[in-house]
């Protein structure tokens, strides 16, 4: 009755060991020398329990006084276990876990560090107890063991806590690994979330570690083990948009009071294993003459041929490109070349709608939105495991499929869905253009400062190139207002009317039907686009051409978007 009332399921199950009179030291002491009784042990306790999920009525029960007890009729008889092969008689048993998969085999985790004895006790059983065999033979020395956990869907897929990290296999305990990115703390407790496929593991004081989807571990086998790069196939990916309550990610300026952890990437997550990190040539040459340096041999130079194709050579990389069923290209997303295994998140968008940079923009806020595209449309899509290297790409792994399902769009018919994308589509390409034209601006307005300076220096510059200099930079800055937005009034916080790029921002973070709004909003700021990208071009690409022509003509200096400067030999 949910612990409204107990009964009695066994009678003592430990030996009945009395703290107090235990040897300490090779020796027994007053009870007054015993200063620190909490620490203690409370000999004997029941320190381990598990019922089987397959046999209703099937309990293991493991103590701190060297028994493991076993009932096979939901605890009205029990059977007991003082000794495990290998095993130093008295042991703790940390945990115990009957198996997932079959009615009659057990795990258990013990260990004797109290006596000074750190090694890694793991046992199997493969008849409810009576037998037992070790699984701790690849696991490293003074690794004692805490605790035990289970893989639903894959019997030898086991993960066990030890004093120093969290190991795994993938065979049911004859090679271990283990997980590098934990730190060296004791992990008591591990615990999968089957739904998820998580694995939750608590540590001794340092908080709680949680790997998200560790599914891949499944398909691992000898291409975990390091013979080839391995794509694992992804699990399905929920479309959505992401809650951002304060319009930030995360606490946003809540502070250090408020505590939440990080969530999972968002999107659509790929993991691969790579046998070896990704080398250029460069770093192979420098690995192999490092290992003569260490032999004590001469290293011979490498030619200049050698080294000039090592200057011009691109850093191998990692791309994992993603397609749909038509074989269309949907995003290419960079991944790390180092060795091991490594996870990328994709946002389910196509790429950004604003131009390729080289660097990403300084001196955002933090409410400043990064650039994207539309979301894909709920489906199957396909993986690709790529390497890049001197603009040759060659596939490392099979593609894997997977599919995108969406929350917001659930409701809509598939007609509608595609009706969605396709609308975004037009109008990120409209956004992209709009950008395009944004920098296009922004660049005219920097030459022109260079001409404005490059005009008072000029000695042939006549008294109206400066009026006229003027009269094209308030033209561009006019043309950027109705674009973008208008500086003026943005600055002091006044309300405007919206510039035609804003006209399309509510398209990209959709996940609804398409509104009588967007599509008025899309028509005006095609409509109006058209025109302004007219006289933008009449402006830019003739009026301000014409005013540089005339300072090439009076040996003006020479400024940033005017034509190489000519030169011919008189020698």
């Amino acid at each position: 009755d949910r612990g409204d009332s107990w009964q009695r399921l066994s009678p003592d199950l430990t030996r009945g060991v009395f703290r107090l009179e235990q040897p300490i030291m090779g020796r027994k002491w007053s009870a007054d020398a015993l200063w620190d009784h909490d620490a203690m042990s409370y000999f004997g306790s029941v320190t381990a329990l598990s019922e089987s999920p397959l046999v209703e009525g099937l309990i293991y029960a493991g103590t701190d006084d060297g028994l493991i007890q076993v009932s096979e009729d939901g605890g009205r008889k029990w059977r007991r276990i003082d000794r495990l092969p290998g095993v130093p008689a008295g042991f703790f048993v940390n945990d115990i876990k009957a198996c997932r998969h079959d009615r009659d085999t057990v795990f258990a985790a013990v260990d004797k560090h109290k006596t000074g004895d750190f090694k890694p006790y793991l046992l199997k059983s493969s008849n409810r107890g009576r037998t037992w065999t070790s699984l701790a033979g690849g696991l490293p020395d003074r690794h004692l063991l805490w605790s035990i956990a289970q893989d639903a869907a894959r019997p030898g897929l086991l993960f066990v806590g030890s004093e120093f990290g969290v190991f795994f296999t993938v065979d049911g305990g004859n090679h271990w690994h283990k997980f590098s990115r934990l730190p060296t703390v004791s992990f008591r407790d591990i615990e999968v979330q089957d739904r998820e496929c998580d694995l939750v593991a608590s540590s001794f004081g340092r908080g709680i570690f949680i790997l998200d989807d560790y599914s891949p571990l499944r398909h691992a086998g000898a291409t975990a083990d390091g013979r080839q790069a391995t794509l694992f196939a992804p699990r399905r990916a929920l479309s959505y948009i992401p809650a951002q309550p304060l319009n930030l990610a995360g606490k946003g300026f809540q502070g250090d009071d408020l505590y939440l952890a990080p969530n999972p990437p968002f999107g659509a997550v790929f993991t691969y294993f790579l046998p070896d990190s990704l080398k250029s040539s460069k770093k192979v040459r420098l690995e192999k003459e490092k290992e003569l340096r260490q032999k004590g041999l001469d290293i011979p130079f490498p030619g200049w041929e050698t080294l000039r194709r090592e200057d011009d050579e691109e850093d191998p990389a990692v791309l994992l490109t993603i397609r749909d069923l038509d074989g269309n290209v949907v995003r290419r997303l960079k991944g790390s070349g180092s060795e091991g295994v490594q996870l990328v998140a994709w946002d389910l968008r196509y790429p950004d709608v604003e131009p390729v940079r080289l660097q990403e923009e300084a001196g955002l806020d933090p409410w400043d939105s990064s650039p994207r595209g539309p979301l894909v449309v709920p489906g199957t899509f396909l993986v690709t495991l790529e390497k890049a290297f001197n603009g040759a790409v060659t596939q490392l792994s099979e593609a894997q499929e997977f599919k995108v399902e969406s929350l917001g769009l659930a409701a809509l018919p598939v007609q509608d869905r595609l009706e969605v994308l396709a609308f975004q589509q037009r109008t990120g390409r409209l956004q992209r253009a709009m950008i395009g034209a944004g920098e296009a601006l922004d660049e005219a307005l920097k030459r022109l400062e260079f001409i404005k300076k490059a005009i008072m220096e000029a000695p042939g510059a006549e008294p109206g190139w400066g009026l006229e200099a003027r009269r094209l930079e308030g033209q561009l800055r006019q043309f950027r207002s109705e674009l973008l937005w208008d500086r003026t009034l943005g600055k002091r916080s006044e309300p405007q009317p919206p510039a035609l790029l804003q006209r399309l921002e509510a398209q990209l973070g959709s996940t609804t039907a398409i509104t009588a709004s967007n599509r008025r909003n899309y028509s005006l700021a095609a409509a109006a686009f058209t025109g302004l990208l007219a006289k933008m071009r009449l402006t830019i690409d003739v009026e301000l051409r014409q005013l540089e022509t005339k300072l090439d003509s009076a040996g003006a200096p020479w400024t940033p978007g005017r034509e190489v400067p000519r030169w011919e030999n008189e020698g």
